[in-house]
């Protein structure tokens, strides 16, 4: 058993996964979800996610060694100042958002460490379109990506948090939280917006979806299955990451254009090179 107590703010998908992990490799004493639905709550519990459940902060986090804030990261940088003064000292925080640096960067502001509580920004690379604790399972990392952003941590305490996720199966790599922000806004927020945009372009040229399920290919649906994704996550993802997702999003439309200006012109030399160039680099990827 790593910690005694742990408290997970938002039950959903990766806190709920996270919370049945904990409970059945016994990595916490006892998991106690917090959130705003009771009902929501409830089914959390009865799937395995927490032994109990709160609509309480100060209940929630009071005596946690362990508290997993995994909301919307809007919502991570409001509980990051709601926490606070219920926490223990040397209770350590971490998040599970996919922006890092805005969140690494206001729990410095909001004087954790003066506290004697230690952030650490963590961001598993694991996920669905699908959301809720009903869509949670044991084993929801095995095999994937965690990336670590800490931040003026102690060794033991970055150490803890890195041993914890390789207790969870994650593949753990470290990053500084502006570095992981440029990475994740090309290889994981980027292909989010271009799927928006390409399941949207399909719809001004097909009459209905169910003309076009016949007709669709593999690759279609590969390309798509994250437009699925929740609206309202996303937004607060995307307008968080902003300043790397516009960069990316604008050599992408260089990428466009010159595929279009090559193949008005007929230019197969340019278009064959294009292919091969990404063709070498995806499967050295």
């Amino acid at each position: 058993m790593i910690f005694k107590k742990a408290a997970i703010a938002g039950v959903g998908l990766i806190g709920g996964a996270m919370g049945m992990d904990l409970r059945e490799k016994k990595l916490a004493g006892a998991v106690t979800g917090w959130g705003r639905n009771l009902k929501k709550l409830q089914k959390a519990v009865e799937l395995g996610a927490c032994d109990e459940i709160t609509l309480n902060c100060r209940e929630a986090v009071g005596g946690a060694d362990l508290v997993v804030l995994a909301t919307p990261p809007a919502i991570i940088l409001r509980q990051l100042k709601e926490i606070l003064p219920y926490l223990k000292k040397d209770a350590v925080v971490i998040d599970v958002g996919s922006i890092k640096k805005p969140i690494v960067q206001a729990a410095e502001l909001d004087g954790f460490r003066e506290r004697g509580v230690e952030f650490v920004g963590c961001h598993p690379m694991a996920g669905s379109d699908k959301t809720g604790v009903q869509n949670a399972s044991l084993g929801f990392f095995a095999g994937e990506p965690c990336i670590i952003t800490p931040y003026k941590n102690s060794e033991e305490v970055t150490d803890k948090i890195i041993n914890l996720w390789k207790e969870l199966g994650s593949k753990v790599s470290v990053m500084e939280p502006a570095a992981h922000d440029e990475a994740v806004g090309v290889l994981s927020h980027l292909p989010h917006v271009l799927a928006t945009a390409l399941i949207n372009t399909v719809k001004c040229y097909i009459e209905s979806p169910l003309k076009a399920s016949g007709l669709s290919g593999a690759s279609l649906t590969d390309m798509t299955r994250v437009a699925m994704a929740s609206p309202d996550l996303w937004y607060d993802i995307y307008d968080g990451n902003k300043t790397n997702l516009i960069k990316a999003l604008k050599e992408t439309e260089t990428k466009l254009s010159q595929f279009r200006k090559a193949l008005k012109k007929g230019n197969k030399t340019k278009i064959i090179n294009i292919m091969n160039e990404a063709k070498k680099f995806r499967e050295e990827l």
